[in-house]
């Protein structure tokens, strides 16, 4: 065990379940300590008050013996004073702008941010912002979800409109956010592999005093994810977006955009895109702008990488619009959503189906389809080419919760998670098979609210 390589005892110590285990492994030996001390500090999952308390009280320690220097993800998604015997308001007032600052400053070979709606009140300031993004030139994934305060739209402007550090000092009344401002660049510095973002829910951005600046300083980065779900984003917007790069694009609830307007150009120079969430539902009720023509062109453009295509909520979804299916985007797409549409037939669907031989989850949530139609659906495998119906290889029909569903349908049984049901089939469990908030990474995440945003809701 002494001549194992550093390597080797980094890769023990991630195969360890719990940081009790990886605690315990640290005292072997002093090489053993410095191999676990990476891998602990390597995710900092902050989901408590306690947590967070003990993390900027012992900070300090940490940044002289240089264990944040370790940290590539630092995750705030699930924080919350829920269960942790703090009231709100405490667990909101040790979360403030300076010490968040100073600790994201601290982190500089952060990979990965993740930030959630209970940290909001602590990004009103534009130094926590510039500490995101100025010392950072690792960074590749930011994720902000549910910031809806107008200050923090007031913040993120302030930073990408230009105006670098000038600000009147009657705006600042802590000397101490003065004093870490001047530490700072002149300019915001644009991390240079920043490429996987979200804005998820985040619905007091501007587009014009941040959306677009943001995206122009961006410019020269590749962007390969970008989810923008639930915000006030126009179709101009898409005027100011480089595709050339984009692999998953979220842009569902996004009733800003509309067609024959610059987002189905946008999409037809988007040869990469693997992922494409257009849904326009809400709340089980559609509502789009997108008419049967624009529709219609989009299912059939080439798409060379697509794998994923949400097109639920659109009212002008029908048989039209399915038939103009191109066969290369139909035999590729794996996973598939028609929710909340109403005037789609089952033979319409049924002969789309048919020419999806690699289709594996499809969504009819709020649809037409009612306990006969789903039935039809689900007992009308194809047992020939010249035969409507589904293939083999879809797994899971994701369906509205109704008591009225059967527990099984033949060899399709019911699962329920959340607010979603499922019919799945040889085994498949549905759960985390499909995710409606787009995710940066390709792995379940591990964080309890982003994997509610992403499969129980």
């Amino acid at each position: 065990m002494r001549q194992l390589s550093f390597e080797l005892l980094e890769l023990i110590a991630e195969h360890c379940h719990t940081p009790k285990d990886i605690s315990q492994l640290s005292r072997v030996n002093r090489h053993y300590h410095a191999a676990a001390t990476r891998v602990l500090f390597h995710t900092v999952a902050i989901k408590t008050p306690q947590q967070y308390a003990s993390l900027m009280g012992h900070r300090d320690i940490f940044r002289q013996r240089g264990w944040l220097k370790y940290v590539r993800r630092l995750d705030l998604s699930s924080y919350t004073a829920r269960g942790s015997g703090w009231t709100e308001a405490k667990a909101k007032a040790i979360v403030e702008p300076r010490t968040l600052a100073q600790l994201l400053i601290d982190c500089v070979n952060l990979t990965e941010l993740y930030v959630g709606e209970e940290m909001m009140h602590a990004f009103v300031e534009p130094i926590v912002i510039r500490a995101i993004f100025n010392p950072h030139p690792r960074l590749e994934v930011l994720d902000f979800s549910g910031f809806c305060d107008r200050r923090f739209t007031d913040a993120m402007a302030h930073v990408f409109s230009g105006e670098g550090k000038k600000k009147h000092e009657d705006a600042v009344a802590d000397n101490t956010l003065l004093q870490l401002e001047s530490q700072m660049p002149e300019n915001t510095v644009m991390p240079p592999r920043l490429g996987r973002i979200s804005f998820y829910m985040c619905m007091a951005l501007s587009q014009s005093s941040f959306f677009i600046p943001f995206f122009e300083q961006l410019s020269k980065n590749e962007l390969s994810r970008l989810d923008l779900a639930n915000t006030k984003i126009t179709s101009e917007l898409f005027r100011h977006l480089d595709p050339s790069s984009l692999t998953h694009l979220n842009v569902q609830g996004c009733h800003g955009i509309s067609c024959c307007s610059a987002f189905i150009p946008f999409v037809a120079r988007a040869k990469k895109l693997i992922e494409l969430n257009l849904n326009m539902n809400f709340s089980g009720v559609g509502g789009s702008n997108f008419c049967s023509d624009c529709l219609a062109r989009l299912v059939s453009m080439d798409m060379p990488q697509l794998r994923s295509l949400n097109l639920g909520g659109h009212g002008s979804m029908d048989d039209h619009v399915l038939s103009h299916f191109s066969d290369a985007n139909a035999r590729r797409l794996e996973f598939f959503s028609l929710a909340s549409t109403k005037e789609i037939t089952v033979q319409g669907l049924l002969n789309l189906l048919g020419r999806m031989p690699q289709l594996k989850y499809m969504n009819l949530a709020h649809t037409w389809v009612d306990l006969k139609c789903l039935t039809q659906v689900l007992l009308s495998t194809r047992t020939d080419d010249k035969q409507p119906g589904i293939h083999s290889t879809l797994k899971i029909i994701e369906v509205k919760q109704d008591n009225r569903y059967p527990q099984y349908i033949q060899d399709w049984r019911l699962v329920h998670h959340g607010r979603r049901s499922y019919y799945s089939r040889d085994g498949v469990d549905p759960r985390f098979y499909y995710s409606n908030k787009l995710l940066m990474l390709d792995e379940i995440p591990s964080s309890p609210m982003t994997k509610y945003w992403s499969y129980s809701n």
